[in-house]
């Protein structure tokens, strides 16, 4: 007859709590990427008309039409309007163009710009703390 093991109830806290990171992390990033794909597809074009000079538009992009190209536009303008600053900085854009895009979309790309690194935060140290074994 085999010797059954049981878990301590650190343990299992343990494992239930990884398990519901991991949940959450997943969700988050599952509703990060269709918010940024709803953009992409139904806001982006409303954003670009009322950009004129921007590099958004100037830059080649493999897939300029497309789903990639379309997202890549997105991350662009989540760092326009994260750090506007540094896009004025470098001629990325003029303060004319940042302040043109509506303050809705401006607020929800920021939004979504800290929510992606918070989710890449926490997943990395989930996995650092996997690899650490202190889960």
């Amino acid at each position: 007859m085999t010797e059954r093991t049981y878990l301590t109830a650190a343990e299992m806290l343990s494992a239930n709590l990884t398990g519901t990171v991991a949940l959450l992390l997943t969700v988050g990033l599952l509703i990060s990427m269709c918010l940024t794909l709803y953009i992409a597809f139904f806001k982006l074009d409303q954003v670009l008309d009322r950009m004129s000079k921007a590099l958004l538009r100037a830059r080649r992009c493999p897939f300029p039409n497309g789903a990639m190209g379309r997202i890549r536009v997105i991350g662009e303008l989540m760092g326009l309007a994260a750090f506007p600053s540094v896009a004025i900085n470098n001629g990325s854009a003029t303060a004319e163009e940042i302040q043109s895009i509506p303050v809705g979309m401006r607020s929800l790309l920021k939004r979504m710009f800290w929510g992606n690194v918070g989710l890449l935060g926490a997943g990395a140290a989930l996995w650092l703390a996997y690899k650490l074994e202190a889960v």
